[in-house]
């Protein structure tokens, strides 16, 4: 394939990309990402306190918070389309390492291309593109796949100077999320399998291949361990946290584990409401449109690894380690975690596709343009009909709307509250946990000009304040579930 070719494909995917994702650009901030406004550091002592242990939610990222707080929030302000166009870059970057990472690993280019286009324009792209509320996703991400990267032109090339750049970038990972902690047992598996001719070399001996293997990532398995001792230590011997209500408790059960299989269905872009409930024939048609793909693929994986095909057993290795730090978390099964997980998918998907469309090509071109083409549309139809469900009834398109109408009812309400105002908001929804949707009241301070409001919260069926104990001149407002409205006079 010519430069200009590759250079056209590459960047079809980019614009198939802008088309199925940018349109969100104008979507407000929610819960998860006002908590970066209001945990914003500053000076060196609030760099090091989130350095030196987890945050309140139990989690580490600190490097997070130095992009938002030293990069983000100095460049957009208040401004959401800055927030959400900048996740999109770096989707757009990932989705181009992808590429370097599959045609390192001696994919065909064609090969190289579908399965970059089956992560690009994947439906998990919505959500971890939505502004910065996945800020930890998408910058772990994409110094993952740099060590990725890295690794692999180490291995496949024998360039050294790419070892410390790769662990560099894993260093930076880690900073950034937890789930970067199983990029050290995937280098492990990428160089166990990986030999002089590549995945298709004859076998060495267990013996001789694992000691290279080892030799080969002792860097990353030492940083690996370090890394974990770390939060053995911080995190008082839990490194999951404790709090069986925590979205991020794990727990070794079946329980944990049941609803997980939403992760193979939302894999292929599947859309929900097949079996346990109906949602509309369009989603019947989109899953069987989709599993005349699925289906050869499953059947041809599963044949490959019978035959310890070393591409395949990478790939699937690849997505189930990505996947592992979720599998056994108690109360959390959402579409994003499966953003780093896709890549190794795609690693497969595409080989096995080049590989049918050159079966094709043996009666004729004009049937393997035809066999791609059918894929292209299927899978772009597939994420156009998810991402119009998820504007719908995803949590996080649900939270925006709740915080940019809550919002816009206050300022029409009180366009100015006064300094030390204190503001009870009076939960009358069925929503539950409007806090979180206000990150606390720091949606409201941010978006005023007062420089200390105090915000309360009465939950649903909640006792009001005895009257004595309500400051002077506090502002009394009501949530229904769709806008906010005055509630001072009736207190």
């Amino acid at each position: 394939m010519s430069d200009a070719r590759r250079y056209l494909w590459l960047l079809g995917i980019l614009v198939a990309e802008a088309v199925l994702f940018v349109w969100k650009c104008n979507h407000f901030f929610n819960g998860d990402s006002l908590y970066f406004f209001s945990h914003q550091v500053g000076s060196s002592a609030d760099v090091w306190r989130v350095f030196k242990g987890p945050d309140q939610l139990w989690q580490y990222r600190p490097l997070t918070f130095l992009i938002f707080s030293f990069f983000l929030k100095p460049l957009f302000g208040l401004n959401p389309l800055g927030y959400n166009l900048f996740p999109l870059f770096v989707h757009a970057a990932n989705t181009l390492i992808v590429f370097g990472i599959l045609r390192s690993l001696r994919l065909a280019e064609r090969a190289a291309l579908l399965g970059t286009f089956f992560f690009g324009a994947h439906c998990v792209a919505f959500y971890v593109t939505y502004g910065v509320a996945f800020l930890p996703d998408f910058s772990y991400s994409f110094f993952y796949l740099l060590s990725v990267f890295f690794f692999v032109k180490y291995v496949s090339v024998g360039s050294r100077g790419m070892l410390p750049l790769s662990l560099l970038a894993f260093v930076l990972a880690l900073f950034c999320k937890e789930a970067a902690s199983a990029l050290a047992p995937l280098v492990f598996v990428i160089a166990f399998l990986w030999g002089k001719e590549g995945f298709r070399r004859p076998q060495d001996s267990f013996a001789r291949t694992t000691a290279v293997a080892f030799r080969r990532t002792f860097p990353f398995l030492f940083l690996g361990v370090i890394y974990l001792g770390f939060h053995w230590m911080v995190k008082s011997g839990q490194i999951y946290a404790p709090g069986i209500d925590h979205p991020h408790h794990m727990e070794l059960s079946l329980h944990a584990l049941h609803y997980k299989y939403k992760y193979l269905k939302w894999a292929f872009n599947l859309p929900d409401g097949l079996v346990f409930s109906f949602n509309g024939w369009l989603n019947y048609l989109i899953a069987l449109a989709l599993l005349v793909f699925v289906m050869p693929f499953a059947f041809s994986s599963v044949r490959r690894l019978w035959k310890l095909d070393r591409l395949t057993w990478c790939g699937l290795i690849w997505f189930v380690i990505a996947l592992s730090p979720v599998l056994l978390l108690r109360n959390l099964t959402m579409h994003h975690n499966l953003y780093m997980p896709l890549a190794g998918l795609a690693l497969v998907f595409g080989d096995w596709l080049h590989g049918i469309l050159e079966r094709f090509e043996t009666v004729g071109r004009a049937w393997a343009c035809t066999a791609v083409s059918a894929f292209v549309i299927v899978f772009i139809g597939a994420v156009f009909f998810h991402n119009l469900d998820a504007v719908k009834h995803s949590w996080i398109a649900e939270a925006s709307t709740i915080a940019e109408t809550s919002l816009q009812d206050l300022k029409r309400l009180r366009p100015t509250i006064p300094d030390g105002t204190t503001i009870y908001v009076i939960d009358k929804s069925s929503l539950g946990g409007l806090r979180w949707y206000y990150d606390y009241g720091s949606l409201i301070r941010l978006f005023y000009a007062s420089k200390s409001l105090n915000v309360q919260f009465i939950d649903r069926g909640g006792p009001l304040p005895d009257r004595n104990s309500v400051p002077k001149g506090a502002i009394f407002v009501e949530y229904d579930g769709s806008h906010l409205s005055e509630a001072t006079g009736g207190i």
